[in-house]
């Protein structure tokens, strides 16, 4: 009355409304959590040792390595499987690891620069290790092209040759991992352009595929033991790869996280560590933006103040050589680069278009 309430009335009911206000609290006994030597104790016989990894982190890797390490003093019989490598390729791996082909060719013939992207000296002490070993080391992932066309347009886009390449049973009823799929799916700024269905199928086709080549390699190889280098988002709760290895053969695992970015939660992982901040090794850069064109590199931005930009390289600019070593694609480049150091002295050839008079070829000079 007059903009006040004079009058406060709860209608009666029979039962009222009932909410749970009861939430779970799962607990970890810190006094108990085992040393990185009992947890080696307690892996070694396990026939699969998943490890994941955020794929930039280089404490994920070195955790990684320190279980290769540990697990071969233990039993020689091991191999590693990789996600970062595609399984068209592994007849590549096997000759690097082999010793018949060097560490440049191996780059340029498995394309790591082009299908994983991500530094290589993450993942170059493992890879070295398996090479001095003899380990055998397993690509384990589906092609790029094919995962990037069902994502996109789903199976009706793959041709009969991709066809053939995908598993032929891919498991479909797990719903927790569907929604968790669609979480991670609705946090993509351009989700509303893309199809989830297809993103999930996508995802589905990736999981089984590392899962169905993880079992041809344990079969390819009796008795031994395989430790899988994975992200932590295809082992968390065993959804991705673990349980879809189980489905397809029965083996004894153990699925280790390194720092994951989910809550950690009973049945997340058998093991969750917290390695420290490692600085990864980082070759030198020259300070620009490239892309592949029909007349080699070509250079699309130079970032002021950097080796480039100190030597007087400028956008349009095509690059020739580094030290008289052809650069015919971006591998090129970032090969030449790996085992060079901060403060090292190079010298570039490009070619430059010149207004009217066509193009002129140059070398600089730059201190990395």
């Amino acid at each position: 009355k007059g903009g006040r309430n004079i009058l406060k009335e709860t209608a009666k009911t029979d039962n009222g409304m009932v909410i749970d206000l009861s939430f779970s609290i799962d607990a970890v006994d810190v006094k108990k959590q085992p040393d990185f030597g009992e947890i080696i104790n307690s892996i070694k016989d396990k026939q699969v040792v998943y490890v994941g990894e955020t794929h930039t982190s280089y404490s994920h890797h070195l955790v990684q390595f320190e279980i290769i390490k540990r697990l071969f003093q233990k039993n020689k019989k091991l191999i590693i499987g990789m996600e970062m490598f595609q399984r068209p390729f592994q007849k590549f791996i096997d000759q690097y690891i082999e010793g018949r082909i060097d560490e440049e060719t191996f780059l340029k013939k498995t394309e790591y620069f082009k299908r994983w992207s991500f530094n290589y000296n993450l993942y170059r002490d493992i890879l070295q290790f398996a090479r001095d070993r003899k380990i055998p080391v397993i690509a384990l992932n589906i092609k790029k092209e094919i995962i990037d066309k069902v994502s996109k347009k789903g199976l009706d886009a793959l041709t009969d040759a991709e066809l053939k390449l995908i598993p032929e049973d891919i498991d479909m009823t797990n719903q927790d991992y569907r929604d968790f799929l669609k979480e991670i799916f609705m946090g993509h700024r351009n989700s509303r352009k893309r199809d989830f269905d297809n993103f999930y199928l996508s995802q589905l086709l990736w999981d089984e595929t590392m899962a169905h080549s993880i079992v041809r390699a344990l079969k390819n190889h009796p008795d031994y033991q395989m430790v899988v280098l994975i992200g932590n988002g295809h082992l968390q709760n065993s959804w991705g790869v673990p349980s879809r290895v189980k489905r397809l053969m029965d083996v004894t695992s153990t699925v280790i996280l390194n720092s994951p970015e989910e809550d950690i939660k009973r049945g997340l992982a058998d093991y969750v560590l917290f390695p420290e901040f490692v600085p990864a090794p980082e070759p030198p850069r020259l300070g620009v933006i490239v892309n592949e064109t029909e007349e080699g590199v070509e250079i699309e931005k130079v970032i002021k103040g950097t080796p480039a930009y100190k030597a007087g390289i400028k956008k349009g600019d095509v690059l020739i050589s580094m030290d008289d070593r052809p650069i015919k694609g971006l591998d090129d480049l970032k090969i030449f680069l790996l085992n060079k150091n901060r403060g090292d002295k190079v010298r570039a050839t490009l070619r430059r278009s010149i207004f009217i008079f066509g193009t002129e070829d140059i070398t600089v000079d730059l201190t990395l």
